[in-house]
């Protein structure tokens, strides 16, 4: 089992966001939350805790479309607000990435991309055979159906001479 690192230089964490170097530097001056260590040649090495603000950062500007102001005011506020609502995009996202391989399994028809929405008219085009399925579903319970004596004697009396116990065995 490997072992996790206490530290990553700024290309490592760099090339986890696939943003530059160069952002990194400007957020260590934009925002006093991120603040990575430094050796004694003045090398960065950024935390776990580092690499979440980076995180918290990206997101912000992204997703939220926050501008620096407006990120430094988030990251000022409590964390746990911001971090929870990271939580459940990242939740929504795993769950999105699901039902799309859901669907695909169920075999989804020509032209319907992700998780489009599809009305009931469209449907029953595409699949006629589930109209017909309900249909049947529907059908027998609409319909009289003869008991079953009626119909052991209807088909005794053709059968000539076969029992009754025959019939069923």
């Amino acid at each position: 089992m490997a072992k996790e690192k206490l530290y990553y230089s700024i290309r490592e964490v760099a090339d986890m966001f696939n943003i530059n170097q160069s952002n990194l530097r400007f957020w260590e001056k934009e925002f006093k939350q991120l603040k990575p260590r430094r050796n004694d040649k003045g090398t960065r090495f950024y935390t776990k805790e580092n690499i979440r603000t980076v995180k918290t950062i990206i997101y912000l500007i992204e997703e939220q479309k926050l501008t620096l102001e407006g990120v430094r005011m988030r990251l000022n506020e409590k964390k746990n607000v911001v971090e929870k609502q990271q939580e459940v995009v990242e939740r929504l996202t795993k769950v999105r990435a699901e039902l799309k391989v859901m669907i695909s399994s169920l075999g989804k028809p020509d032209g319907i991309s992700e998780l489009d929405f599809i009305d009931e008219a469209e449907y029953l085009a595409y699949n006629p055979n589930l109209t017909k399925s309900v249909e049947e579903e529907i059908e027998p319970e609409t319909k009289p159906q003869e008991s079953v004596p009626d119909k052991v004697k209807n088909t005794s009396e053709s059968t000539s001479g076969a029992s009754q116990l025959d019939l069923f065995s």
